[in-house]
């Protein structure tokens, strides 16, 4: 609908409202007068009868307040156009329509009905309760049911309608804007806080099973629908569970992957591994390289990893799984186990070394490297403050 025919509505309500005139006309009669009076007709013919029937004068307490009570109405121009249309129970507001300006865009342009038509609430949704539980890689890992008991507010008998707000959650108020016009304010209502109905409220015990499935995350919640907690006016929301994992002492997850370190020596690394690896089901698994594999560092200097295929977490499917990423720590003897003629054998074993230079007595002067102390050890390795980029295109090369 165009904005003109909104407007053309609203007048038209105007037109019907002025052109509708009510036959009671008892008010005019308590003062004597007609509708045709003026103001000033009605001022004088209260201020002549005021002084007649007020009680100091002799009159009549009953007749004195039907005359207040007419002059009020008709003195007042807003309320006189009320009773003119509506009579008395217009000034009541019993009959007088009740749109608001937002009852009135709503009917043109989003299709809504008028408030006074549809007085129904709508049903709100309780909040979820939410909780936390920590668990273990393994329990991830097999699966885990759990009973847990659970406390909850609960609804003891019927829901009864508020009686302040009538059961419709607000208090109603009314603001005359106009002739045959006035507006709505509405605030929620305090006694039963905006609900419009009360109960009384108990508490109850249930035991509930947690079931975690193979494969679960971090993270995940487990949703027990309508266990939430029960209040009038409300739907009941749900229990929510969240799984929290703990940290693991050997393996680490990430998606469907499980990552390892483990420590190998260095005749491991150049000569292959075996080892055995207690899985998180209790599973001991064998893992070994292939014949002629040396385990080393990659470029960047980083540690070495190898994978064992379907090694890792379960999917929930039940059928894939991800797999087992493995990083090497490859220890080194300390500085006194090779002796003098375990060097020269292992010289002859290996590979020349990259960085043997011949050396000069006369241009080159002889520097000893020596292990890095123990508090510069701890600034490197807590604030990383060297890495790859630091010896990037700066240091020596050596090819």
């Amino acid at each position: 609908m165009l904005l003109k025919d909104y407007y053309c509505a609203i007048n038209n309500m105007n037109f019907n409202h002025r052109r509708h005139q009510s036959n009671d006309d008892s008010l005019y009669k308590e003062l004597g007068l007609s509708r045709q009076s003026s103001q000033s007709e009605i001022k004088k013919a209260y201020h002549k009868l005021a002084l007649k029937k007020h009680p100091d004068k002799g009159g009549n307490v009953e007749e004195f307040k039907k005359v207040q009570g007419a002059y009020e109405i008709l003195s007042d121009p807003e309320k006189r156009q009320q009773y003119d249309t509506y009579g008395l129970e217009g000034i009541n507001e019993q009959n007088t329509p009740n749109f608001h300006g937002n009852d009135i865009f709503n009917m043109f342009f989003r299709g809504g009905h008028h408030s006074g038509m549809n007085n129904r609430r709508r049903t709100r949704r309780g909040k979820d309760v939410i909780h936390k539980i920590r668990v273990t890689l393994e329990d991830l890992y097999v699966g885990k049911k759990q009973k847990i008991s659970l406390e909850r507010k609960i609804i003891i008998g019927k829901s009864v309608s508020c009686d302040a707000c009538n059961g419709i959650g607000v208090i109603r108020q009314i603001r005359h804007l106009g002739p045959g016009f006035r507006q709505e304010v509405q605030t929620p209502c305090d006694v039963c806080r905006g609900v419009g109905s009360k109960a009384k409220i108990g508490s109850e015990k249930k035991i509930i099973e947690l079931d975690i499935k193979p494969g679960s995350s971090n993270n995940e919640r487990i949703v027990f629908k309508s266990l939430g907690n029960e209040a009038p006016g409300y739907t009941t929301g749900d229990v929510v569970f969240v799984l929290e994992t703990k940290s693991h002492e050997i393996f680490a997850r990430k998606g469907d992957n499980l990552f390892a370190k483990v420590r190998i020596s260095l005749i491991e690394a150049l000569t292959g591994v075996d080892f055995e690896l207690k899985r998180l089901d209790g599973k001991k698994i064998r893992i070994s390289t292939p014949p002629d594999t040396i385990i080393s560092p990659n470029e960047n200097g980083n540690l070495p990893l190898k994978v064992v295929k379907g090694e890792g977490m379960p999917l929930k499917s039940g059928i894939v799984w991800g797999d087992l990423i493995i990083a090497f720590v490859i220890e080194f003897p300390d500085k006194y186990y090779l002796q003098d003629d375990h060097k020269d054998i292992l010289k002859n074993v290996l590979p020349d070394p990259k960085h043997a230079i011949p050396f000069d007595n006369h241009e080159q002067k002889h520097r000893t490297l020596v292990d890095v102390d123990s508090k510069l050890n701890r600034e490197i390795n807590s604030n990383n403050s060297y890495n790859d980029d630091d010896f990037e295109n700066n240091g020596c090369t050596q090819s």
